[in-house]
């Protein structure tokens, strides 16, 4: 039997795999390990049948990391309505204590803009978080802008 923690990583990494290949691809792979494996599968197994091997990740996935934390923690509305990235307050021994928000590279604050700002990819959050995600694999570039 697998523990919780082993779960958990089993599920993120699945996520993972599913916002990589994208759900339709995900789900055919689904099926196939479900007509050919004896057991559960594990997440090379499902991401041998995918037609995809395990790579370090890259400053996309990297940059994509960074981006659904600002997402889930730190983007809030302003009094005018519009999503900005702020500290977060969080608990801690019984008192509040600000997070600050992580720096942001200027790479990716253009393509969050690219990608309609952070709004946007708010209220994609997390419905379609792996179809927001291609789109910045698409338009995200780590080397600065030229011009």
């Amino acid at each position: 039997m697998m523990s919780d923690e082993a779960a958990r990583l089993q599920l993120k990494l699945m996520v993972e795999l599913a916002n990589e290949i994208g759900l339709q691809r995900f789900n055919d792979t689904v099926e196939k390990a479900i007509e050919s494996c004896d057991r559960r599968p594990t997440v090379a197994t499902m991401r041998r049948l995918a037609g995809v091997a395990y790579v370090e990740p890259t400053s996309v996935a990297k940059a994509w990391e960074l981006v659904t934390e600002l997402v889930t923690k730190h983007v809030k509305y302003n009094e005018q309505g519009v999503a900005v990235l702020a500290p977060r307050s969080t608990m801690k021994d019984a008192k509040f204590v600000e997070v600050p928000i992580p720096p942001v590279p200027p790479e990716v604050t253009r393509t969050v803009t690219a990608m309609g700002g952070w709004g946007s990819l708010v209220d994609s959050y997390p419905m379609f978080w792996g179809q927001r995600y291609a789109n910045f694999r698409e338009l995200y570039h780590d080397e600065p802008a030229k011009g």
